[in-house]
């Protein structure tokens, strides 16, 4: 099972090991699987990825924030609700 080797992608391995298992959840596990450690799990080809899958989901998830980060402040933006803002501290008092 591919593993992290800097410091930096621990939460995008996160996502494709959630990911991974997700594409498996419609399989049945078995007591010679758990016997196994589950290594059909880690052996199977959902969790066959290299450091270049890891690196192409990065930037996928950072083009995915930036996009709703725009998506999100145009929102805002054009939103009819105001939008309060609490800068007096003379409530903090209360």
């Amino acid at each position: 099972m591919p593993q992290q080797n800097n410091t930096c992608d621990c939460g995008v391995y996160v996502c494709r090991y959630a990911y991974n298992m997700y594409l498996m959840r419609n399989r049945t596990f078995t007591k010679s699987d758990i016997d196994s450690s589950f290594e059909f799990i880690t052996k199977s080809a959902e969790f066959q990825f290299i450091d270049v899958d890891i690196y192409q989901i990065r930037l996928g998830l950072k083009k995915l924030v930036q996009t709703m980060s725009v998506l999100y402040e145009n929102r805002i933006k054009n939103c009819d609700v105001p939008i309060i803002k609490n800068d007096d501290k003379s409530d903090d008092n209360n």
